[in-house]
């Protein structure tokens, strides 16, 4: 989960994101996480 969580952070910050669009980006990769879990 490590590898592409990271990566797709590090991308949403070079692209200059707000804090709220990594925070909402955050949560849709946690919540397809544990649906895919599921």
């Amino acid at each position: 989960m490590k590898g592409p969580f990271f990566s797709a952070f590090v991308m949403e910050n070079k692209s200059g994101a707000s804090t709220v669009d990594i925070g909402i980006l955050l949560a849709i990769i946690f919540s397809n996480y544990k649906i895919t879990n599921y």
